[in-house]
């Protein structure tokens, strides 16, 4: 009786143990899963995040060459103006040129500066979203 009382009690406990083992490989599938599903997340990120930083690269470059065409349309204004050639017409032309110009140059402006605030909110959002990928390891 007391082998037999052994083999219960080494039985039970087996049975307990597989069933921690399917409860732990039922976690580990999970938590896979879970892994998984980050990973995508950070890869969709870290591709938003490279398509932002390339817009902004774009609307900088955009930004910089209609300063250069401001600074240029502005020189040929003044020389204008200081050589007297420019009837008044054609003055209003050039100051109409100008302010366009510069609309336009503040519009691409503000639309850098806020690609620069939703590039760096998503950086916050990559880092945070890294940070629980690594808690996740």
């Amino acid at each position: 009786t007391e082998a037999r009382e052994e083999v219960e009690s080494l039985r039970a406990t087996l049975e307990r143990k597989e069933k921690e083992d399917k409860n732990f490989e039922s976690q580990n599938t999970l938590l896979t899963e879970e892994l998984q599903k980050a990973n995508e997340q950070l890869s969709m990120t870290k591709t938003t995040l490279l398509k932002l930083e390339n817009t902004l690269k774009h609307e900088q470059s955009s930004n910089s060459t209609l300063q250069r065409e401001l600074e240029k349309e502005r020189g040929e204004r003044e020389l204008a103006e200081e050589r007297g050639r420019e009837g008044e017409e054609e003055r209003e032309e050039m100051k109409r040129k100008w302010e366009t110009t510069l609309s336009e140059c503040l519009f691409q402006s503000k639309e850098c500066e806020s690609l620069r605030e939703r590039l760096e909110e998503m950086e916050e959002e990559f880092e945070e979203k890294d940070v629980n990928f690594e808690q996740l390891l």
